[in-house]
């Protein structure tokens, strides 16, 4: 599908020549050094932000637009190499990834990374895969990062969190390799497909979401491999080396169906509908090899895996899409209040531009989905990928109302890492499908580089107020509420009561104790025992308290006075009443073994002997 003129396409049917390395690196170089002095103010940001600076937040968008103006600036200029505008795409997703990194340079700080760091252990530690993981369960019967992982650990020698970071840089790099070469295929222009990347980095999960050391991440590279070389093929009409694409698209695909469960299932809506379009209208005897044949493959392995190895996903992702559609309909009739937008659980306000930033931004994507969903039904003849492309894009409207409700947030923000490619590629072709058109080219150009910017910034303002940059300890950040103290916490546990015992923690402890410290966590998933909101949320320790945890089986309880501080002002406890800590102490047939200041784990049923005193180092992940 050609989005420009003869003459202007630089995509894989014609490509910009370069006469000297100068054309051919063009203003790389010049933005290479841009772009570092833009992380070099993220990385003062962040320091800076660990010291309470006030200046923290205004020095980290500044050098947020640093690293992404001038890339963008380029790469809706026409005349630039296609060599420069893959090199500009890996320059600017590779910041976005050193960006992360400066969040948490040291260790994993961010609660996926926790688990799947669980994960890894456990399949060190027994040399096996399907390993039970308390602190994400699920993620047991999806071993392929803890493949890539075990293979990366054996080759380096190196901790769990060296290799992660290692393994999701390379994860990075082919990610962004394959979205540039799928799009530029699939509209035959290097420009639209610059312009998609562009786009593709507005994801709210592509800043640090899908920059940890997640699954998903994974996943989402190995999808968009795999659709490319299936595109190669399809288009294909040489035979030779059609059997190596067909092996490769089918290798990518089958490492997705074991690698995350919502990828898979997103790549398996995609490929049929991508499939069942050219059959359409088409008689039994005209068919041939195409990406019907794809789509037989993903769905199949898809049913096959849920069915044989992974039914848990049922539950787990079948009651939050549940609960989640339930509680928007329930907000879009009226009975039931809306969620509030931009604030935390203190009350506390993001800046109005930050806030007015992300509404333009989701405006202007919702306005050019539209915009390059015409222009692809005008072609849609030319390639039956991008239709599909269209209808998967389209979500984006249905993730806009669910985020409406609370519970809608946590279903969107799972699926937008998946349904951000297809919406990424038609967005692009909303935009650049007018750029060549001579009444508009000035200022369609222009007006294309601040929507890239505005649509760019409004999503990172909308991810990074909601995870904030990193600093002390904040009850109401949830990322801030992961600091040295739980990990000292765990490490003593790990090192004296040992592994595998029953905790029960809030949801913070529970993933360090669950990863760092190696413990069992009981949860309503494991053990149908909500511990934060059937014990912490409790006005008083009392026998039915009591009763709870020894249903559950709990031997140890880790309670952080800071949580407890904040309710006596936010509720549910009064000012003034007995705090749960204090009801503990009062209790006999519960010893409190460790006070490691905030943090303080206690041994249930009998009163034991002086345990040693916490480790005053950071266990090393």
């Amino acid at each position: 599908m050609k989005l420009l003129p003869d003459g202007q396409q630089n995509g894989p049917v014609k490509d910009l020549q370069a006469s000297s390395p100068e054309e051919l690196w063009g203003w790389l170089p010049a933005q290479s050094v841009i772009v570092a002095l833009g992380i070099l103010l993220v990385a003062v940001a962040c320091s800076g932000s660990r010291a309470s600076a006030p200046w923290a937040d205004l020095v980290f968008w500044i050098g947020y637009l640093v690293i992404i103006c001038p890339p963008i600036a380029r790469l809706t200029m026409r005349g630039v190499s296609r060599q420069e505008r893959i090199g500009t795409i890996l320059l600017v997703g590779l910041a976005f990834y050193l960006i992360k990194i400066c969040y948490s340079p040291l260790v994993f700080n961010f609660n996926d990374e926790l688990q799947h760091w669980r994960s890894t252990y456990d399949s060190l530690r027994v040399h096996a895969l399907f390993e039970y993981n308390p602190t994400l369960p699920v993620s047991s019967y999806f071993p392929g990062l803890e493949s890539v992982a075990n293979a990366f650990i054996s080759l380096t020698s190196a901790s769990i969190f060296d290799n992660g970071i290692l393994i999701e840089g390379v994860v990075r790099v082919l990610t962004l390799l394959s979205v540039f070469l799928l799009f530029e295929r699939l509209a035959q222009s290097g420009y639209a497909a610059g312009i998609g990347c562009l786009v593709y980095f507005s994801d709210p999960n592509f800043l640090l979401g899908d920059s940890q050391y997640t699954y998903e991440g994974l996943a989402i590279a190995l999808t968009v491999t795999g659709l490319y070389f299936a595109l190669r093929r399809v288009q294909m009409n040489e035979s030779r080396g059609r059997l190596g694409l067909i092996l490769v698209a089918m290798l990518c695909f089958s490492s997705v169906i074991v690698t995350h469960h919502v990828t898979s299932y997103v790549l398996a809506m995609l490929v049929s509908i991508w499939g069942i379009v050219p059959l359409l209208g088409a008689k039994a005897t005209e068919w041939k090899f195409g990406p019907a044949w794809f789509a037989a493959f993903v769905v199949s392995g898809c049913v096959a895996w849920l069915a044989l190895v992974g039914p848990i996903v049922i539950p787990y992702i079948g009651v939050p899409v549940r609960n989640g559609f339930t509680q928007a309909v329930d907000v879009i009739m009226g009975t039931q209040a809306a969620r509030t937008f931009f604030q935390g659980d203190s009350g506390s306000q993001v800046p109005f531009i930050l806030q007015g930033s992300s509404y333009v931004s989701v405006l202007l994507v919702a306005g050019l989905l539209l915009l390059g969903a015409w222009i692809i039904w005008k072609r849609r003849n030319e390639n039956t990928l991008s239709p599909a492309m269209v209808v998967m894009g389209c979500f984006f409207y249905i993730a806009q109302l669910l985020r409406l409700a609370p519970l809608g947030l946590g279903l969107t923000n799972r699926l937008a890492g998946s349904i951000y490619l297809p919406l990424s590629f038609v967005v692009a072709v909303g935009a650049a499908g007018y750029a060549h058109r001579r009444y508009l080219k000035k200022y369609w150009r222009v007006a294309m580089f601040l929507a890239l910017v505005m649509i760019n910034f409004g999503s990172a303002a909308a991810i990074v107020t909601a995870r904030a940059l990193p600093g002390p300890y904040d009850v109401d950040i949830f990322s801030r509420r992961i600091n040295t103290e739980g990990f000292q916490a765990a490490a003593w546990a790990a090192d004296v009561l040992g592994p595998e015992h029953r905790f029960g923690a809030d949801a913070i402890n529970m993933l360090i104790m669950g990863s760092y410290g190696r413990q069992h966590l009981v949860t309503e998933i494991s053990d149908n025992l909500f511990i934060e909101q059937s014990i912490y949320s409790s006005r008083e320790f009392g026998p039915q308290e009591m009763g709870l945890l020894y249903l559950g089986g709990v031997d140890y309880l880790v309670v952080d006075s800071r949580i407890e501080e904040n309710q006596q002002v936010t509720g549910p406890l009064k000012p003034g009443s007995p705090s749960f800590q204090t009801n503990l102490d009062g209790l006999q047939t519960i010893d409190r073994i460790l006070d490691g200041g905030h943090i303080m784990v206690y041994r249930l049923g009998f009163v034991g002997q002086p345990l040693p005193p916490i480790p005053t180092q950071t266990p090393a992940p």
